[in-house]
C-alpha cells in the first residue's frame, strides 16, 4: 500500500499535463 500515495501523485501530475495541454490547444 505504501506506493499508492506515489503513484496517485503520478496519476495527478500526468492528469494536469493533459488538463493543461487540453486547455492550451482550445
Amino acid at each position: 500500500d505504501s506506493y499508492k500515495p506515489i503513484v496517485a501523485d503520478a496519476a495527478k501530475k500526468s492528469a494536469d499535463k493533459v488538463f493543461n495541454r487540453i486547455c492550451v490547444t482550445h
